[in-house]
């Protein structure tokens, strides 16, 4: 049976792994290995940059230092941005941010030259090392500055979906993967307040990855986000980043704003008779067939018949809960890839669907590419978007 909407705002955490949050020695060991093949990759896109841009075409120290200098950079950064928020950390985190999104279309210009070096050293023609050098920097700089603009254009995006035992229309605000820190701040946050009021939703939907950082750190966000849960029923379930950032810390702030957080519960929303199903991201879990049994204990909960919306951070359980029963489910956590061509990657991994809405039979899937962003502060072909539902009687 399922709880009222107004009751209980938060629920003990029973997902059956009883996974905890990664230690320090882990987190350190896991800085390490990616550290190291950062560096590799510098050093490879470095004696690339030297054979293509310098005027004789040859290895020069510099280009092998530098990338070295730039991971070292890159590491110290991120991992500072998680220690102190202070004034000077942001500049530096923004820095390191755009470097990694850099980073990526760096490797893919070396590998995109390396194989034209070998005739271009054979040929010795100047018109081909111009035309290198052209081509190295336009992949690299392009993409960037291209990221860099969509990814400060929030988009708006409107359906109409029916759904099944609903008695009358319902408006339904969606955002997920907001990643509220140091790079996504208060004119991001301002801007969804803005076109939810605008829509005067029935429900709120918070998908999961709110937060990109512990909660200590975003104390400025709080009276946003309690403006947010003021202004209809508002639901949230935690993604891969609670779990990273603290999520009992950041369960207990929302609740205190004003959201009710969905983990591994069912519950009725007292206004519009929808029944809101929130399962925890997959990392709360030491088995994947915990977590999908639970998926489906939690809604055998819900009556045949009765409208039901899931919230799953991650699209990876559509196939079983719309199996189990009809429901539009809301997921994130893809961000589309965020900076292309990674969104091939996200299209393998996430086989019910990465991005957009989709329908079979009479479930509905949407999975959001993100509010906000993680990591690059740039977008390439996948721009931020928060979604606006119209539900109807199917």
């Amino acid at each position: 049976m399922t709880e009222n909407g107004d009751g209980p705002k938060t629920a003990p955490l029973d997902n059956g792994g009883g996974r905890r949050a990664p230690t320090g020695f882990q987190l350190l060991v896991f800085s390490t290995i990616v550290t190291t093949i950062t560096l590799i990759a510098f050093l490879y896109v470095g004696v690339i940059a030297s054979l293509v841009m310098s005027p004789d075409n040859s290895l020069h120290w510099p280009y092998l230092a530098v990338p070295v200098l730039l991971t070292l950079f890159m590491m110290v950064s991120q991992i500072a941005s998680h220690i102190d928020h202070r004034a000077y950390i942001r500049p530096l985190y923004l820095m390191s941010s755009v470097l990694m999104g850099a980073f990526a279309y760096m490797v893919m210009a070396a590998f995109m030259v390396t194989p034209i070096l070998i005739p271009a050293y054979l040929l010795d023609i100047d018109s081909i090392w111009t035309s290198l050098r052209i081509m190295f920097a336009a992949v690299i700089l392009v993409p960037v500055v291209w990221g860099l603009i969509e990814a400060r254009i929030l988009r708006t995006r409107w359906f109409k979906v029916p759904l099944p035992g609903l008695k009358k229309a319902v408006k339904v605000a969606m955002i997920s993967d907001v990643h509220l820190g140091l790079l996504v701040g208060r004119m991001r946050l301002g801007k969804v307040l803005s076109i939810m009021e605008g829509f005067r939703p029935d429900v709120i939907a918070v998908v999961g990855d709110l937060y990109d950082t512990n909660p200590r750190f975003n104390t400025r966000f709080r009276p946003m986000l309690e403006r947010m849960a003021s202004m209809a029923p508002a639901y949230a379930v935690f993604g891969n980043h609670e779990y990273f950032n603290g999520h009992e810390a950041i369960g207990k702030e929302l609740s205190e704003l004003g959201f009710n957080v969905l983990r591994g519960r069912a519950v009725k929303d007292p206004k519009t008779g929808i029944n809101v199903v929130g399962i925890d991201d997959p990392s709360f879990f030491g088995s994947g067939e915990v977590r999908r049994e639970q998926l489906l204990s939690l809604l055998r909960e819900v009556p045949e018949g009765e409208p039901l919306i899931l919230l799953d951070h991650q699209p990876l359980l559509f196939s079983a809960a719309k199996g189990a029963r009809p429901l539009l489910q809301l997921s994130g956590h893809t961000h589309a890839g965020q900076i292309w061509p990674a969104s091939f990657i996200t299209k393998r991994i996430y086989k019910d669907g990465h991005r957009g809405l989709s329908r079979e039979g009479a479930s509905t899937l949407f999975v959001c590419v993100g509010t906000g962003t993680w990591g690059p502060p740039m977008r390439v072909l996948a721009p931020p978007e928060m979604a606006l539902f119209e539900l109807v009687p199917a």
